[in-house]
């Protein structure tokens, strides 16, 4: 049952990324050897962000559209590199807004469409050894209910900081949105059943989580300029641990802090 987790596309994807990065360092060294001519806009920032997005689509097949993102951004700058008469810099950042809140909404529509889509598209985390069987303890039915709005996050932040504390003994995912904006998320009382996912998408915004010290957090977030820092301790129950919090969408000037009391 283990060789489940060893995905081929995920392995064929890694291959993928390695040919790019390898093609690019070959580019490059040929630019400064002078042996053949490179256009100059080949080697301009845009060019970093269409790179980005290729490696990212490469390593991370899934239905995540945050390297589309990336590709489009880099190209519409790539345009103003390439015909610079024709100013298209100027309408570069109001079409990626544009983009970017249209993608904000039709990845929450498609998010609020499916009743399960946090245990439909199950992650397969590759470090993650020890699956509960399926039969290993009865579920209960002491406490039956039916799912509530407090087991789904939802944060929205524009120039403004939000604080949650969630507190959901069955906490099923949720979504995470800043612009120009930040959200502390304390998730030290809440407790998971097993996988779920919160979808974070950031720009010149910041999320801070507080999780209990035995979860793993898995980060699947594609970075512009950012970073995810993980600040727990290690603690020896994680690699065992059944519950899993993973993080999914695209942070541009932004970062993602994780931290355990």
């Amino acid at each position: 049952m283990n060789d489940l987790h060893h995905n081929p596309s995920k392995k064929s994807g890694r291959m993928i990324a390695g040919f790019i990065l390898t093609a690019l360092g070959l580019v490059l060294l040929l630019h400064q050897l002078d042996w053949f001519f490179f256009p100059s806009w080949l080697f301009s920032w845009p060019m970093i962000l269409i790179i980005v997005g290729l490696v990212q689509r490469a390593k991370n097949r899934s239905k995540n559209s945050s390297w589309l993102i990336l590709i489009v951004t880099g190209f519409l700058f790539l345009l103003g590199e390439i015909f610079p008469e024709q100013h298209i810099v100027n309408y570069g950042w109001p079409v990626i807004f544009i983009i970017l809140g249209l993608w904000i909404i039709l990845y929450q529509n498609k998010n609020n469409g499916a009743a399960n889509t946090f245990s439909k598209e199950a992650y397969v985390n590759p470090d993650f050894l020890n699956p509960e069987p399926a039969t290993s303890e009865p579920q209960s039915t002491t406490h039956t209910k039916a799912e509530s709005s407090e087991d789904y996050l939802s944060s929205f932040s524009i120039f403004s900081a939000a604080k949650k504390n969630v507190l959901s003994k069955t906490f099923k995912g949720g979504e995470v949105v800043n612009i120009f904006g930040g959200t502390d998320l304390d998730f030290s009382h809440a407790d998971l059943g097993g996988q779920v996912v919160v979808d974070v998408v950031q720009l010149f915004g910041g999320t801070k989580l507080i999780v209990p010290p035995h979860w793993q957090v898995v980060a699947d977030v594609a970075q512009i300029f950012g970073g995810v820092n993980d600040k727990r301790i290690p603690h020896p129950d994680v690699a065992a641990s059944r519950k899993v919090l993973i993080l999914k969408g695209i942070s541009i000037f932004g970062g993602v802090d994780i931290k355990s009391f």
